[in-house]
C-alpha cells in the first residue's frame, strides 16, 4: 500500500494510457465495421460447372440494395476486343427462350442469373458479326456497373474468365482470379460513366 501510494502519479498515467489506447482500437473496430458496411460487394459468379451452358450470377454480398444499370461483356480474340451490352437478353431455360433484363435493384443477399454464358457469348458473336468468335477466343470479361445504396457515383465489378477446352475436347470457361474485382476507386469513375453515357 506504501508503495502504490508513493507510485500513485506514474501508476495514474499509465493506467489512463492504457484506457485511452483500448478506446483508440474499439474507435478502429467500430469504423472499420462501419466502412465495411458502407463498401459495397458485387461478385460474379459461375454455376453449374465450366461450360459454356454454365450460368452466370450477379450477387450482391453488400448490406444494402445494389441497383444493377448496365452490364458489359468483353470478348478477347487475338488483338481485337468485342464489346457489347448485355443487360438485356435472351435467357435459355430447359430448351425455352425468352427476353429478359438484369437490369434493377439487388437487395443485400440477393442474387440475379444472367443466363448461360454461351447467350452472352452469342450476344457478341451476333453484334461482331463473327459467329465462330467462341473457337478464337481467349478470355472474356464480364462487367457489372450499378448504384450502390445512396451513393450518387455509379460503381463496378469485373471478373474476367478464360477459354479452355476440357477432357473431351469440349469448349469451357474458367475465371483467372478466384475473386471478383470490385470497382470503387475514384481512378475508376471516369471509365464508368463513359460506358454509362455510351451503352445507356
Amino acid at each position: 500500500m506504501n508503495w502504490l501510494a508513493e507510485n500513485q502519479g506514474p501508476l495514474s498515467v499509465l493506467i489512463n494510457a492504457g484506457m485511452l489506447a483500448i478506446w483508440i482500437l474499439y474507435a478502429q473496430l467500430l469504423l472499420r465495421d462501419y466502412r465495411r458496411k458502407l463498401r459495397p460487394k458485387v461478385l460474379i459468379n459461375q454455376s453449374l460447372g465450366t461450360a459454356l451452358q454454365s450460368r452466370c450470377l450477379i450477387c450482391n454480398m453488400s448490406e444494402q440494395s445494389f441497383y444493377v444499370s448496365l452490364v458489359i461483356a468483353e470478348i478477347d480474340v487475338g488483338d481485337k476486343t468485342y464489346r457489347c451490352s448485355v443487360t438485356d437478353l435472351e435467357i435459355t431455360d430447359k430448351d425455352r427462350s425468352k427476353s429478359t433484363t438484369v437490369q434493377g435493384p439487388l437487395k443485400g443477399g440477393d442474387y440475379r442469373d444472367m443466363g448461360e454464358f454461351d447467350n452472352i457469348i452469342q450476344r457478341i458473336a451476333s453484334e461482331a458479326s463473327q459467329q465462330d468468335i467462341a473457337a478464337q477466343a481467349q478470355s472474356l470479361c464480364i462487367y457489372v456497373i450499378g448504384l450502390y445504396g445512396s451513393e450518387n457515383q455509379a460503381v463496378g465489378a469485373n471478373r474476367r474468365f478464360c477459354f479452355s477446352k476440357d477432357k473431351q475436347g469440349n469448349a469451357c470457361l474458367n475465371p483467372v482470379h478466384i475473386h471478383t474485382e470490385n470497382l470503387t476507386g475514384r481512378r475508376h469513375q471516369k471509365e464508368i460513366r463513359r460506358w454509362l453515357e455510351n451503352y445507356l
